[in-house]
């Protein structure tokens, strides 16, 4: 960050009292484990970080110092997993919980991993995954730590998150610094990891830094979210391997001059050069922490509604760089070899020769892509490609990948297949509709094309005519880029099938978001000139208790738009105490970190209040975003007295705002006005497996095509009336309904939500003579027992009768009122009391 200052060490020593001679040493830098970090393998790795005193990005030239840890878990006999002294480094190791850490054969290697059970039993430390830690023998004064991490398929994002490895310093005599304690520069710090749960739970697991340090903000970690790399904010994909590698630099005693950086598959994603671990100098890194569960504490909150698993492998902690000194591609693949499968025409058999991995991380694996499209990741050198379209040439390529992330160029080879018999072109893809739109970019989404034939290929999409992109069977979904705003296009989708057969192309008319018109006399709310103090309207303006700016959290500006970093935290209100009557709406130009902030900020003007995903259809990205409030239909004030932006509701990350502007609504850039959004959506029904939601179309809409109904901000299916059921859904599990409405013109409306929460799968308590138990409130308890609908005195009276019969004290799960695991008199008069 500009201005941090960087700690000049001008004796480059790696441990505290020892000298660079003192150092056994040989090459840390392996040949590791071929294991692919999902579709980031062609991230580029940038030039490897500098030691304290040299500059930021400096290459190292001495990487051979030994490393202290270097366990890749082959030697390890599979099952249960006890962490042995021998395997760790030969110091002291103190277990917190083993109980649920296994090792495990994933096929081509032996892996860690951690077990959690279902519900709250798998929630908090010791109650699924594992708790270690690693005395590295004394304190050092930089260290880098790195291994590879996994998380199961179909892993729950959506839940708050959990703690993963990092390392730690201690005063010698205290565990490390965690759960509450309190860093006081002299007893210890703490730089483990969390995953937390994204604005949009599709992105996967959020990646942070939980960093305990005596200038923490709160009374617990500070969160510090690896978002400051190329790819913004970066997450944990399920079922995919991930590299993630740690710097730690300790700070000179008593200064801010301490430095943390994190790197996401071999791209930088994190980096903090101003911190103060310590204030003392025996204070160093003397740590491994392998810390691994869900939470927090043993709640429902951080609870999955299932079993999961995170799978470890190849953990090294060392005094140079692990993965980031090797910036030399592997070599070329050679004798890439495609043919025809010898009985089917729709599948390409490829082969090639081993490649050589050139720098020193290792060998990875493969990529192979069919006329410029991925297909496939393999770290074998054959592969099969499938749904390869019969009767066409096509160029296949294979690259090299390395552990650190290096690509070679590709070998390419092309093949022709032969045709087969299938000229019926599959049906033409229908529901095509505008789901999410930008400055830049438009986002579509259609229903799935089911081809009876030789089978489906994939879609074509097109804009204007022109060919954009190919994307596979399984999608149905795409985003095309690159769009000037404010301008309208013809987006279309067609189907092929394997035998090459297009169906028609469906389409539709769109436009993207327009900009803001500077040649408007609108009011400018903010230039950002000179922040804090005031805007363009001669009025006051400024913010405070955000992350970044000066002591008062005023956030900064930073290339002339104002950077807000917040967690829970952050306030901006900027004076307009004039009549805006005149204008039509609000335009707010901003960016966010990680997008989807528009869930997190919430908007004022006078008495029109609400976060910005309900006062506003526009979503916003990491690239420029506008966000336009309709004033009329807010109901915004005729001369509001100020603009306030509240960030204490709910959210973590970053926005930088580039303007806010009143403004004449000068149309929709072509695109047909968008009808209003349906009203009054309410649940009207709950089993253990669906929700049935009304609503109320909106009395202006006319010529509704749809309803598209969404669950936990994915599309569900959609609806040609005013009322649905979902289905499918998990038992005891908490989901957001949206309803959206899709005119005739294929315009969308703003999307109306509401929350629910499907019911118990599980066995109701018998019948009370002709009286037959509720539960009105989804808690498990039937609180209604005599079936009326609501619980009134009367349900007292028949509980009370009925106590000490065997169809309520054998159903203590029913009708435990009280907490006590058993059912007597005193669940009457819990039940009482909570009339």
């Amino acid at each position: 960050m500009t201005g941090d200052r960087v700690h000049e060490q001008t004796d480059d020593r790696v441990r505290t009292g020892v000298s660079p001679g003192d150092v056994s040493r040989r090459r840390v830098l392996r040949a590791g484990s071929a294991l692919f970090a999902g579709t980031a393998l062609g991230n580029t790795v940038g030039t490897a970080p500098g030691r304290a005193g040299t500059e930021p990005g400096t290459r190292i030239a001495d990487d051979t110092l030994e490393p202290l840890l270097d366990i890749d878990f082959e030697e390890i006999p599979t099952g249960p997993y006890e962490p042995q002294r021998r395997e760790w480094g030969g110091n002291d190791l103190s277990i917190v919980a083993d109980e649920y850490l296994s090792i495990v054969d994933d096929g081509s290697r032996q892996i860690l991993e951690g077990y959690f059970p279902e519900g709250v039993a798998g929630a908090g430390n010791g109650n699924g995954g594992g708790d270690f830690i690693v005395d590295l023998g004394e304190p050092y004064e930089e260290l880098y730590c790195a291994y590879r991490i996994r998380f199961d398929e179909g892993f729950e994002f959506h839940q708050p998150g959990g703690k993963l490895p990092g390392l730690a310093g201690t005063d010698g005599t205290s565990r490390s610094i965690t759960g509450g304690d309190v860093p006081d520069g002299e007893n210890g710090w703490s730089a483990r990891m969390m995953w937390r749960d994204p604005p949009n739970p599709a992105d996967g697991g959020l990646v942070m830094f939980y960093t305990y340090h005596p200038d923490m903000p709160e009374e617990y970690g500070e969160n510090m979210y690896w978002d400051d790399g190329p790819s913004g904010q970066v997450h944990f994909q399920p079922g995919r391997w991930h590299r993630i590698e740690h710097r730690v630099v300790m700070n000179t005693p008593g200064e801010h001059d301490g430095i943390l950086e994190g790197w996401f598959d071999g791209e930088k994603a994190f980096e903090r050069r101003n911190l103060r671990f310590r204030d003392v100098p025996e204070l160093g890194i003397d740590d491994f922490y392998f810390s691994l569960f869900f939470g927090g504490g043993q709640t429902d909150h951080w609870a999955h509604d299932r079993e999961e698993r995170i799978a470890f492998d190849d953990v090294v902690v060392s005094p140079a760089p692990i993965w980031l000194g090797d910036d030399e591609p592997p070599t070329v693949p050679t004798g890439l070899t495609v043919e025809e499968g010898e009985t089917d025409p729709t599948a390409v058999d490829c082969s090639w020769e081993p490649s050589e991995d050139v720098g020193s991380s290792g060998l990875a694996g493969y990529r192979v892509f069919q006329n410029g499209r991925l297909r496939e990741e393999t770290t074998a050198t054959a592969t099969t490609v499938d749904r390869v379209i019969a009767g066409e040439t096509h160029e296949f390529g294979v690259s090299a990948v390395d552990t650190a992330g290096n690509e070679s160029a590709r070998a390419t080879a092309t093949v022709t297949t032969e045709s087969i018999d299938d000229s019926t072109a599959p049906p033409a893809p229908d529901e095509l509709h505008r789901i999410a739109r930008q400055l830049e970019w438009l986002e579509v989404s259609w229903s799935p094309v089911t081809d009876d034939g030789s089978g489906l290929a994939g879609y074509d999409v097109f804009v204007d005519g022109n060919h954009e992109l190919r994307v596979g069977p399984e999608t149905t979904t795409a985003r095309v880029s690159g769009l000037a705003s404010g301008t309208s296009y013809e987006v279309g989708v067609s189907a092929i099938d394997l035998a090459g057969n297009t169906s028609p192309v469906t389409t539709i008319t769109a436009a993207t978001v327009a900009g803001v018109d500077e040649s408007e006399d609108g009011l400018l709310v903010h230039d950002f000139s000179a922040w804090p103090g005031g805007n363009a309207l001669g009025e006051w303006a400024g913010g405070s208790d955000f992350e970044n700016g000066g002591s008062g959290g005023e956030g900064e500006v930073v290339g002339g738009a104002l950077r807000l970093e917040y967690d829970d935290s952050g306030w901006l209100r900027s004076y307009v105490d004039r009549d805006v009557s005149e204008y039509d709406r609000l335009t707010m130009l901003v960016r966010g970190d990680r997008g989807g902030e528009e869930n997190h900020v919430v908007l004022t003007l006078d008495d029109v209040s609400g976060r910005l995903s309900s006062l506003s259809a526009d979503a916003i990205g990491t690239d420029r975003s506008a966000v336009r409030i309709d004033l009329e239909d807010a109901g915004v004030p005729a001369a509001p007295s100020d603009l306030h932006l509240s960030f204490t509701e709910g959210g973590a990350g970053a926005l930088e705002i580039h303007e806010i502007r009143f403004g004449r609504d000068s149309g929709n850039g072509g695109e047909p006005t968008p009808p209003p959004a349906p009203s009054a959506l309410e649940v009207t029904e709950r089993t253990s497996a669906s929700v049935s939601l009304e609503w109320d179309a909106h009395e202006e809409t006319t010529a509704v095509e749809t309803y598209v109904v969404w669950v936990d901000g994915s599309v569900d299916h959609e609806s040609t009336g005013t009322e649905t059921t979902v289905t499918g859904l998990e038992a005891e599990t908490t989901y957001e309904f949206g309803v959206t409405v899709v005119d005739g013109d294929g315009s969308e409306s703003a999307t109306v939500t509401t929350t629910a929460r499907t019911r118990q799968d599980r066995e109701r308590p018998p019948n009370l003579e002709e009286y037959t138990p509720q539960d009105t409130t989804g808690d498990g308890l039937y609180d209604d027992v005599t079936g009326s609908g609501q619980t009134t005195t009367t349900d007292v009276t028949v509980f009370f009768e009925h106590v000490d019969e065997p169809a309520v004290t054998e159903y203590p799960q029913y009708y435990d009122f009280d907490g006590n695991g058993r059912v007597s008199v005193t669940d009457v008069v819990a039940l009482f009391e909570s009339i």
